[in-house]
């Protein structure tokens, strides 16, 4: 993410699918992680994948305000300490980036997260967070919360994504390995051929 395009989530200030704002929290607390790391799943599985940004406010139900983070969380986190906790409870690993930013003398972390690149996201691992081990989490169009698949359209919009996903890959390797031409005909099977023509 660049500094642009931090700004035009500040400004714009609704959350979405694609997008949920955070107060300032600090990585080092359990409660922080367990948010984020539900997020990440549940983003990981829906196009586009997504992004979480820390010090953003919510003033009203759905108005919301960048405030900044304190200088304390802000400094809680780094790219490898969040991107190994997460991948302990991700299968296949999803892939992410944590940006740190001052802008307008305020200070924000911004986590992005890539769609899946080859499977859907599964969590491996449960714990204190309520995650349950062999489930996929995901973002639902209907309500903007990170949740277990509730349903068979979100269900399959997450393996609509695989599948065209795997058709790319298999295009891929057509072109990788060219069709073999086929054999030359034998004269034997010509000759029966003209036979069998009788002529015509």
């Amino acid at each position: 993410m660049t500094q642009e395009q931090l700004r035009q989530f500040l400004d714009f200030a609704q959350e979405q699918r694609n997008l949920e704002y955070k107060t300032s929290m600090s990585w080092s607390e359990p409660l922080t992680k367990s948010k984020v790391l539900k997020a990440c799943l549940a983003m990981a599985n829906i196009r586009d994948g997504g992004y979480l940004i820390f010090g953003v406010d919510e003033v009203a139900s759905g108005d919301f305000k960048p405030i900044g983070m304190q200088q304390a969380h802000f400094d809680s986190f780094n790219q490898d300490d969040v991107q190994d906790y997460i991948n302990k409870y991700a299968d296949p690993y999803v892939e992410l980036g944590v940006g740190k930013f001052q802008l307008d003398s305020k200070l924000y972390i911004a986590i992005e997260i890539q769609e899946f690149s080859s499977l859907p996201v599964v969590c491996k691992k449960g714990g204190e967070n309520g995650l349950v081990v062999g489930h996929m989490y995901t973002r639902p169009r209907r309500k903007l919360e990170s949740v277990i698949v509730p349903s068979q359209t979100d269900m399959r919009e997450i393996l609509e994504l695989y599948l065209e996903k795997e058709i790319l890959r298999m295009r891929r390797l057509v072109d990788i390995f060219p069709k073999e031409a086929p054999p030359p005909a034998k004269q034997d099977d010509q000759d029966n051929f003209n036979r069998q023509l009788g002529g015509l």
